[in-house]
């Protein structure tokens, strides 16, 4: 490469009271003040230490090849010692501490970016709002032990890490939504205002008011209709988009049924997407939550009662028969094959299986694990199974094929398989294919690559 011409440095290069600084233009990004970084110019073009290599390393290679105290010098520009520089004072303080080597860094004002990110105090959403601060104490000491044992201290490497998560869930919102974090963060910014317009109390009255059929939740459409009812004063983030963004995240169940708390939980929330992690998951644990709470039958029993049931009989049958061969023997003792509901519930009566109030004045509880409905939804099940088994059986009554079901598992895992799936009750809401932030978040990472990291 050209070597660089000495009066274009001695233009760049000036000495400050401080040391070297570099005198570079300054640009404009957003509504903050940036400079261009030596690494930005052609002209500046050269060969130095730590060439090709990321901007952490080149920054400790020059380090201890010039055994620089990054910490004594970038503490000069501290004057009030608040750990804590504006940009602009970051970068002269990076500058005058790398001196004569700044330009020899070549850093870019990407590398700076990446270099700054981890250790800013807030990222500024638009205009008009203060920018960011550097903490530039814990970044010298990350530098300093990254130089002199070779390795990044935890703190650094969690900082990156929630760095890579956070830029994971910003492409995640922008596949699945086609939203950016500061365009949501505006539009919750403009609901949570307009529903305060509607009431003084709060924003739960604020959403009494805004359900026009008072069922206690609101809908979909309620909530279109609502805030794109400012005409021409809507702002152009509030749309199509952001709006499916607050009525997923608030609809958990997908039945467009918006609760109350749920909705306020959304609008309230302080981190974007921290808030956005936690959606999968929540939605898995609703869809689940769903799933064992509805109805089996017309005995008042629910599913997970159900599986529950299922799990008591086959374990405590096990535990007084040994084995499934003789349960089936005990339980079907003239070999008839079918069993009459009698049969079954005096059979697990004598493993204190159906609840019951013993006989005498001293009796206080029911005894038993299982209540009677509950048993005969099971049994209602088993009828199901048998009738469309084609086995002969007497309406009400259980074939012992069916009663074999309760006992069936999985030939991987050894785990009882669902007698509602058996008996033509499946989940309605399945969650095995849902995936949690973190899986996705990984996968993300694998396929985009991850950031240069010391």
């Amino acid at each position: 490469m050209p070597p660089m011409d000495s009066r274009l440095a001695g233009r760049l290069l000036q000495q400050s009271p401080t040391g070297w600084a570099i005198d570079t233009p300054a640009i404009f990004v957003g509504n903050h003040a940036a400079e261009s970084m030596p690494g930005d110019l052609g002209v500046l073009d050269s060969v130095g230490l730590g060439e090709g290599q990321p901007i952490w390393n080149r920054m400790v290679t020059i380090i201890n090849a010039r055994r620089i105290d990054f910490c004594g010098l970038m503490g000069g520009f501290d004057k009030r010692k608040h750990n804590f520089f504006d940009m602009p004072t970051f970068r002269r303080a990076l500058s005058n501490t790398f001196g004569k080597q700044w330009i020899e860094l070549a850093m870019t004002s990407a590398e700076f970016a990446e270099i700054c990110e981890p250790y800013l105090t807030r990222k500024p959403n638009h205009r008009g709002e203060a920018t960011s601060m550097i903490l530039w104490h814990q970044f010298a000491e990350d530098m300093q032990k990254l130089a002199d044992e070779g390795r990044p201290t935890r703190s650094f490497l969690d900082r990156l890490e929630e760095i890579e998560r956070r830029e994971n869930m910003s492409k995640w919102l922008m596949n699945e939504y086609q939203v950016t974090e500061p365009e949501l963060r505006l539009a919750f910014a403009y609901f949570k205002d307009r529903v305060l317009m509607m009431s003084k109390r709060g924003l739960t009255d604020g959403f009494r008011r805004m359900d026009a059929d008072h069922k206690g939740s609101l809908s979909s459409a309620e909530l279109r209709d609502f805030f794109f009812s400012g005409g021409a004063d809507v702002p152009a983030y509030i749309n199509d988009r952001t709006i499916n963004v607050l009525v997923d995240w608030s609809d958990l169940s997908g039945d467009d049924v918006i609760d109350y708390n749920e909705l306020s939980s959304v609008i309230l929330c302080d981190d974007i997407l921290a808030f956005a992690a936690l959606v999968p998951d929540k939605k898995a644990v609703s869809k689940k939550k769903m799933a064992a709470e509805r109805p089996i039958g017309s005995r008042g029993a629910k599913a997970e009662d159900v599986q529950m049931a299922q799990k008591t009989i086959v374990e405590r049958c096990l535990l007084n028969c040994k084995t499934q061969a003789d349960v089936f023997s005990a339980l079907d003792a003239d070999g008839s094959n079918t069993l009459t509901r009698e049969e079954v519930l005096v059979f697990l009566k004598k493993f204190h299986l159906v609840d019951y109030m013993p006989a005498g004045k001293k009796a206080k509880r029911v005894k038993g694990d299982l209540s009677l409905p509950l048993i005969e939804t099971v049994l209602d099940l088993l009828d199901k199974i048998t009738v469309e088994a084609g086995k002969q059986a007497k309406p009400g009554d259980v074939h012992i094929d069916a009663f074999r079901r309760l006992f069936d598992t999985h030939s991987r895992s050894g785990e009882l398989i669902d007698i509602l799936d058996t008996a033509g009750y499946p989940n309605p809401y399945p969650t095995d294919d849902a995936i949690t932030f973190q899986e996705y978040s990984d996968y993300s990472g694998a396929a985009i690559g991850t950031k240069s990291a010391p």
